[in-house]
């Protein structure tokens, strides 16, 4: 009985230390991979650190742009005041060709190519002041609104004033049809010469010389014209006597549109 007791005994005691043991290991193990656990979070916070750090380090040394934002300023284009004959759209694509093309003088040209004629001074253009300046024939005299030579027998100075009177004067649709043998027909060809300035200064000029040719209703002499960025013009031109009064001829009118190199259709 006594035996069996102290039997008994052993192996509670067996089995409290056994228990025990494997607490101690159980608990060594959550130690030891509490340990672990708390080492990588370390190593990783410190990766993580040096990573911000150098992060920072390549801002600081990154350049900085401290040029100035481009900005652009657009202004509108001066429009022109003086308004535009019944044919626009011939107009129209006449000017975007002048306004296209070079602005190069030819070499015997003494005027400035890259100057824009000034609409605000047309009507300066046959005072006497800027006959004293401008190369070629100019009138002494502003040419009347009505302007027209009705002698019979014309001299240069008289053909020189038909022709300034035609392409380097404002006058009307009306005034100038009476100065050509195509009558309003052919009144936007010389209304398009004027208004790009091409035989007036600052961009050409022009003069009638001779010799002179005077026959029955019929004249004729020699245009010389230069203009920047086109062909100059020395030719032989003709005016007839039509209704009282001298007017540039159809045919000589037709030769300087196709020397000059405008895209418009000549007068029948």
């Amino acid at each position: 009985m006594k035996s069996g007791q102290q039997f008994s005994r052993q192996q509670l005691l067996s089995t409290v230390i056994t228990s025990a043991v494997v607490s101690f290991v159980v608990a060594a193990l959550l130690i030891t991979l509490a340990v672990q656990a708390l080492q990588r979070e370390d190593r990783t916070s410190l990766q993580a650190d040096a990573s911000t750090a150098a992060q920072g380090n390549t801002d600081k040394n990154a350049p900085q742009s401290t040029e100035p934002e481009a900005t652009t300023s657009s202004e509108p284009a001066p429009s022109s005041s003086t308004e535009p004959p019944d044919a626009e759209q011939a107009l129209a694509a006449a000017t975007s060709e002048a306004t296209a093309s070079p602005s190069t003088a030819s070499p015997s040209s003494q005027t400035s190519p890259s100057t824009q004629a000034d609409p605000d001074a047309e009507d300066a253009e046959d005072a006497p002041s800027a006959a004293n300046n401008a190369r070629g024939w100019q009138p002494t005299t502003p040419l009347p609104a009505n302007f027209r030579v009705t002698n019979p027998n014309p001299s240069l100075d008289e053909l020189n004033a038909i022709i300034h009177f035609l392409v380097a004067t404002p006058a009307s649709d009306e005034a100038k049809a009476a100065n050509l043998e195509g009558g309003r027909a052919a009144v936007l060809i010389p209304q398009t010469v004027y208004r790009l300035g091409l035989f007036r200064a600052p961009l050409g000029w022009k003069e009638v010389t001779g010799p002179l040719e005077l026959g029955q209703d019929r004249a004729v002499a020699t245009l010389i014209s230069e203009s920047a960025g086109r062909p100059g013009v020395h030719t032989r031109i003709q005016f007839v006597y039509r209704d009282g009064n001298w007017r540039l001829a159809n045919a000589s009118i037709c030769e300087g549109v196709r020397t000059v190199g405008l895209p418009l259709e000549c007068p029948a």
